[in-house]
């Protein structure tokens, strides 16, 4: 298999991973909505109070899928790294390696965003830890209610960035992609 064949059968895959990822922010954007109708006021009552078994389930379920799309995003954007990078300098245009370029670096803001998740999250446990633990969670229901909120909007504005991000990726990808097919006949 040349050179060429192998950037493109990659490339065919980080664009199956790119419907995947697309797919699973899906699935967390439907948890979130569904954290979301719950962490409304009415419903925060009955459902998330600090130390009752339940609330802290559902933080698990979202942190869960959570850690699953962190570890997802960066093993593909590394795959994307360094698969992708000499194809790109080698045999891309100019304007597709700056364009990659550009998308490497995306790829640090998305991953320091993905640490801010983790920050808010466990925000969030700590608040659910029981009384009787040592170190308690200390944030009153309003100050619980607003970080809740705050997460919610931070995983749907990341699926927003992915997103777009993935969509930036997938026409570099598909004009590389096109090229080496061209050259090759």
């Amino acid at each position: 298999m040349s050179e060429s064949d192998e950037v493109v059968a990659l490339i065919d895959r980080l664009i199956e991973e790119h419907r995947i990822i697309n797919l699973d922010l899906a699935t967390l954007e439907n948890v979130v909505n569904d954290a979301g109708a719950i962490l409304n006021f009415e419903k925060a009552k009955d459902i998330f109070i600090p130390g009752r078994p339940g609330a802290k389930d559902d933080l698990e379920s979202l942190d869960k899928l959570l850690d699953t799309i962190d570890k997802g995003l960066r093993a593909h954007f590394e795959r994307e790294e360094r698969g992708l990078q000499t194809a790109f300098d080698k045999l891309g245009t100019v304007e597709m390696a700056k364009g990659f370029h550009t998308l490497v670096q995306e790829h640090d803001a998305l991953r320091d965003r993905l640490s801010e998740h983790e920050k808010i999250k466990n925000n969030l446990f700590k608040s659910l830890k029981r009384s009787d633990e040592p170190d308690h969670g200390t944030m009153t229901r309003q100050q619980w209610e607003a970080t809740a909120h705050d997460m919610r909007a931070y995983i749907l504005h990341s699926r927003k960035l992915v997103q777009e991000h993935t969509g930036r990726e997938h026409g570099l990808f598909t004009g590389l992609r096109e090229l080496l097919l061209a050259e090759a006949k």
